[in-house]
C-alpha cells in the first residue's frame, strides 16, 4: 500500500513517510494510475459499491495531552461491511497526521481492495478539516476522483461558512451528514452501473420469458403425445368397428339364407302335397 499525493494532473509523488496507517500490509512503493480500461473489460457488477466509506473529520492541531481528534461526519455503506471498523480506525490514524498534509492536496492509499483519499482543507483561523473517501479500487474508473473532492469541497463550504469550522461538533454534524448524503448519493453508482444493472434486468426477464417457453414447449409436447395416443386409440376403435360391423353383417346374411332356405322347403312341401292330392 502507498500514500501520494497529487501535484497536478501530470506530475506525482509518492510519500514514503505515510506507511503509518497499514504497517503490515505495507508494500515497495512504485508508480501507480489507474488505467483507463474500456469498458467492456469490466463485467456487470450490479451489487458493486463504489463508495465503501464517507468522514470529514477535524484534526486536534495543538493538543494538550491526549489529541482529540473528531469525525465531525461520517457515512458508511453497508452496516453488515466485516472492515467497517478499520475504516473508522484508519480515518483517526489519518487525522493524527494531518500535519503532514498540504492544504488543497489530495493524497492516496492504494490497495488490492480499496483505496483511501484524503484531502485537506484549511481555514483562516487554522482549523483543519480532512475529507475522507474509502472506496472501491474501480471508483477513478467510473469517476473523476479530483472533480468528486472539488464537489465535496463546495458543499462543505456551502453548508458551513470557515468561519464556523471551529464551532462545537454537534452544530456541525447534521449540516456536514447533508453534504456527505448528497455526494454519496451520486457517485455510489454510475451511468454505466445503472446500465449493467438494466441488462442484468432485461436478461433476467429474457431468462423467466425462455424457462416460461420451455415449460409451455414440454406442454405442448405432453398435448401432442396425448393427441397422437388419442389417435392411434381412434383408429383401433374404428378398426375394431369395421370388424365388428362386417361380423354383423355376415351373421346377417346367414340368417336371411337360413330365413329363405326354410321358406323355399316349406313351399316345396305344401306344392308337393297339392299335386299329391289331384
Amino acid at each position: 500500500m502507498m500514500f501520494c499525493s497529487h501535484l497536478n494532473a501530470n506530475k506525482t509523488i509518492y510519500r514514503s513517510d505515510l506507511f503509518f496507517i497499514f504497517p503490515k500490509n505495507s508494500k515497495k512503493f512504485q508508480k501507480s494510475q489507474i488505467p483507463n480500461f474500456p469498458i467492456s473489460r469490466f463485467p456487470p457488477q450490479t451489487q458493486l459499491d463504489l463508495i465503501r466509506y464517507l468522514a470529514i473529520g477535524r484534526p486536534d492541531i495543538a493538543p494538550k495531552g491526549d489529541p482529540k481528534h473528531e469525525i465531525l461526519s461520517s457515512i458508511l455503506t453497508r452496516d453488515d461491511d466485516s472492515q467497517a471498523q478499520t475504516y473508522r480506525e484508519n480515518a483517526i490514524k489519518i487525522l493524527g497526521k494531518s500535519h503532514k498534509i498540504e492544504a488543497g492536496k489530495r493524497i492516496r492509499l492504494t490497495s488490492d481492495d480499496y483505496e483511501i483519499h484524503v484531502q485537506a482543507e484549511h481555514a483562516a483561523n487554522g482549523t483543519v478539516l480532512l475529507l475522507v473517501a474509502i472506496t472501491d479500487t474501480e471508483f477513478g474508473v467510473h469517476h473523476n476522483v479530483g472533480t468528486f473532492f472539488q464537489e465535496l469541497t463546495l458543499k462543505l463550504n456551502s453548508v458551513v461558512p470557515r468561519t464556523e469550522w471551529g464551532d462545537k461538533k454537534s452544530r456541525l454534524s447534521k449540516r456536514l451528514d447533508g453534504a456527505l448524503n448528497a455526494l454519496h448519493q451520486k457517485y455510489n453508482t454510475s451511468s454505466i452501473l445503472e446500465a449493467n444493472k438494466k441488462v442484468d434486468q432485461v436478461k433476467g426477464v429474457m431468462h423467466d420469458n425462455i424457462q416460461i417457453a420451455l415449460q409451455n414447449t414440454e406442454r405442448i409436447e405432453e398435448i401432442d403425445a396425448k393427441s397422437q395416443d388419442l389417435e392411434q386409440s381412434s383408429k383401433e376403435f374404428h378398426s375394431k368397428a369395421k370388424k365388428v360391423k362386417c361380423r354383423f353383417i355376415k351373421q346377417r346374411i346367414k340368417l336371411i339364407g337360413v330365413i329363405a332356405l326354410v321358406i323355399a322347403i316349406v313351399l316345396t312341401i305344401i306344392i308337393v302335397a297339392v299335386v299329391m292330392k289331384k
